[in-house]
């Protein structure tokens, strides 16, 4: 991992300087040392406040965006073929950015950002639009005063990206996503290291989806800062727009140990310890849920307040199970095709109201 420092404001001397940005020459000279980066773009004037190295464009290489603060317009650098340009974008050209943080809020495989300025209470939604470019700017929420930093996480775990804002008083405020993912499929991923560090920072993972009708690989970094006096959930969040299943994901740890999966369920939350495999594990839900009987054998019922949308079933490798479901009056009744074998499965419920549960069922 290399290391890049916004080192802005700069008040002396007076203007805008160079940020702090070394180069890990590790695998370079089998010595650990960190060499300065002198060529475009990390020798420009600057004045720093984050920087996020992100795959935008989904072409597997990462590009850097850098929220400036008074002394320097924000910058974006897309990264082709290794040669970075400097790109306009309807973020550029504003003045006075503390925080830029990456997320896919839409759930449609493309990281979008938002962004806080400097004495503005808003916080600025720049959607990505899938093609290299992104939208106007549009209001994602607003504090009681002026906000600085900004995390993102899927605190309800519903599948969609959640933030937090952080600032004086009432720039401390929650804002919840019920509305910007829409159904579209998506994936979260926790990862714990044995041979690496234990929150598994400076792993990287390659995952493979069919979206749109196109297989479109998207990467995600764990990373130990990613935003204005913030740091976003550890989880991995991957948007899946219309794809069924995950085809395949890789794992890259910092030990240097590579790991694949495949055929994974869309729409599940799973965890990755290095080395001992991928499991699905069940979060947290708002909304309760009652199955009767659990232990089962062929057939069960599903008892809850909210209205049931659909109903899934996975195995502990994330492979969903065939079923048939009957909608009762108060009630869903399941019933497994093929009489699966023995063991633990995980039942997951979809609301009208977008929400989902996911309970943990055992086959006898």
């Amino acid at each position: 991992m290399d290391l890049f420092i916004g080192s802005g404001p700069v008040s002396n001397p007076p203007g805008a300087l160079p940020d702090f940005n070394y180069r890990n020459m590790l695998q370079e000279t089998g010595t650990f040392s960190l060499e300065r980066l002198t060529s475009f773009p990390f020798l420009a004037p600057q004045d720093g406040q984050t920087y996020n190295f992100v795959d935008v464009d989904n072409d597997g290489d990462l590009d850097v965006c850098l929220t400036n603060f008074a002394l320097a317009p924000t910058r974006f650098y897309r990264n082709q073929n290794n040669v970075y340009q400097n790109e306009t974008t309807p973020f550029t050209i504003i003045a006075s950015h503390l925080a830029n943080c990456w997320g896919d809020v839409d759930n449609d495989g493309y990281p979008d950002v938002l962004m806080t300025e400097d004495g503005n209470t808003a916080v600025k939604l720049y959607r990505n639009n899938g093609s290299g470019g992104f939208g106007a700017a549009a209001v994602a929420g607003t504090a009681g005063v002026k906000v600085t930093g900004i995390a993102m996480a899927d605190y309800d775990n519903d599948g969609d990206l959640d933030f937090y804002t952080n600032g004086p008083t009432d720039a401390r405020a929650l804002f919840r996503n019920n509305t910007l993912a829409g159904t579209r499929a998506w994936a979260q991923f926790t990862l714990e290291g044995t041979q690496s560090n234990r929150s598994a920072i400076g792993t990287t993972l390659r995952l493979k989806a069919n979206i749109g009708g196109n297989d479109i690989w998207q990467i995600r970094q764990v990373t130990a800062h990613n935003s204005f006096q913030s740091q976003n959930d550890l989880r991995q969040h991957f948007g899946l727009g219309d794809a069924d299943a995950i085809d395949s994901l890789e794992i890259r740890w910092p030990s240097g140990l590579t790991e694949s999966f495949s055929g994974l369920a869309v729409r599940n939350f799973y965890k990755i310890v290095e080395g001992q495999g991928i499991i699905p594990t069940v979060e947290p839900s708002a909304i309760n849920i009652a199955i009767a009987p659990n232990p089962v054998f062929r057939e069960f019922v599903i008892k809850t307040e909210e209205k049931i949308e659909g109903v899934e079933i996975f195995d502990a490798h994330g492979k969903l199970i065939p079923l048939q479901t009957t909608q009762l009056v108060d009630s869903w009744r399941v019933w497994l095709y093929g009489n699966p074998p023995a063991g633990v499965y995980f039942l997951r419920v979809r609301f009208d109201n977008g929400a989902l549960a996911t309970k943990q069922i055992v086959k006898f």
